[in-house]
């Protein structure tokens, strides 16, 4: 509403895009077919609409918060395929969200111990929105496959993590029309639970953790990836006696993505460079794993897995306290079905390819570019729209890697992913 109360602005939508559009308020004069209407509404003609007087009452968001709906969750990841349940809501001004998920394990990796199927993974996830920043408390319990410290030939331990987690912090966003950035500042506390092949192992973690993330990369609506653009982000765990801890640790990363244009219209260029190192104690610290086709979406990840897209390597290859990678792909459009059969909630709205290259390592003691992983290969994606309104980006692909370190044979290797790799 403008200050002198005569004009409405609003936000509208035309094949254009958005916009900004204004009408006159109150209404102007009724044209003489809305005078015919009335005059047939007072006649008897029509039945007249009567207008409620609600008084104004101080706002509740109780009427409004209550969950609606729910829907089953399905995570795949590179080594495991869980199935669930969750729900979400939020008020009608959005000062309250929350979201919850309960989900079982179906399959895991072979090699690592199994703990209780019976037992769910779950979170669950509370931002007051109101201010700016937005206030968030989050709780979960995770199951992490290959989650100790690496071995000294800098592969995977065989073990499994069960991690209890309460996460509270702030997020500040920093919106501009063509930049955003994302500023986090929280404690975390966890217990950690280590199942080996010969004993279970605790420990009590306390964390302070900060990311910072710029995003300048557009989408628009024939891309077939993130363009014109770059995306950063770097994290940092401080983990601390002091705090509650067993021991002390500490955990830097940077991840860097430039989506460049290619040689025609929404070919894309994307490239990649991520880098982390843990330092203290084995156990309190991280392992970050290489290997496997991803997907690594965000550039603020705290997991082990933030930086392991290394195709042509089976999932979690390599293990080690420090990690450096790069990925490089030409991304580009093959066809727009924009097709689906009947009204069958799935539509294939594009086809897609990608060359794809990749290198990178990991270590614990010194890096040796003798030790170097590289891998090159293609990839086949269909983006595709589920329920009618949920996007996603299925990919089938093909790499040869090559380990220098000769620990692992050169090979090929087929795989799936949902998601896009970077």
């Amino acid at each position: 509403m403008s200050p002198d109360g005569t004009t409405i602005v609003f936000v509208g939508y035309t094949p254009d895009g958005f916009d900004l559009f204004t009408m006159p308020y109150p209404a102007p004069a009724l044209s003489r077919a809305s005078q015919h209407v009335e005059a047939q509404s007072r006649a008897g003609g029509f039945p007249v609409q009567q207008v409620l007087e609600i008084p104004s009452a101080p706002y509740s968001p109780l009427a409004t918060l209550a969950p609606t709906s729910w829907s089953p969750v399905i995570e795949g990841s590179s080594d495991q395929i869980r199935i669930g349940a969750g729900l979400a809501g939020f008020d009608v001004l959005g000062y309250h969200a929350y979201a919850a998920s309960a989900t079982w394990s179906v399959s895991t990796p072979a090699g690592a111990p199994e703990p209780s199927r019976a037992q769910p993974d779950w979170q669950a996830y509370y931002a007051y929105a109101r201010w700016r920043p937005t206030l968030f408390l989050a709780a979960s319990m995770q199951t992490t496959f290959f989650g100790g410290p690496p071995t000294a030939a800098g592969t995977p331990t065989a073990s499994t993590l069960r991690e209890r987690e309460v996460d509270a912090g702030v997020l500040f966003p920093i919106q501009h029309v063509r930049t955003a950035h994302q500023a986090l500042l929280s404690i975390v506390r966890a217990v950690d639970e280590y199942t080996l092949p010969s004993e279970i192992v605790s420990r009590d973690r306390t964390a302070a953790r900060a990311a910072w993330q710029t995003v300048s990369a557009k989408t628009y609506g024939y891309s077939v990836s993130a363009e014109d653009g770059v995306a950063a982000g770097t994290t940092a765990e401080f983990v601390r006696r002091g705090l509650g801890s067993f021991a002390d640790s500490t955990t830097l990363t940077a991840d860097a993505r430039a989506y460049l244009p290619g040689l025609a219209a929404h070919h894309v260029i994307a490239l990649r460079a991520a880098a982390g190192t843990s330092t203290g104690d084995a156990t309190a610290g991280r392992t970050f794993l290489l290997g496997g086709p991803g997907p690594n979406a965000s550039v603020t990840n705290f997991g082990s897995s933030s930086m392991s897209l290394l195709r042509g390597f089976p999932t979690n290859s390599f293990a080690g306290r420090h990690a450096a990678l790069v990925n490089a792909e030409y991304r580009f459009p093959i066809a727009r079905p924009r097709r689906g059969v009947g009204t069958w909630p799935l539509l294939l709205h594009t086809i897609q390819g990608a060359i794809v290259a990749d290198a990178g390592d990991t270590w614990t003691t010194a890096f040796s570019a003798a030790s170097l992983k590289t891998s090159a290969g293609a990839e086949l994606s269909a983006r595709i729209v589920a329920g009618y309104y949920f996007p996603f980006t299925a990919t089938l692909g093909a790499a040869w890697g090559h380990d220098r370190s000769g620990r692992l044979s050169d090979r090929a290797t087929v795989y799936v992913r949902i998601g896009r790799a970077f």
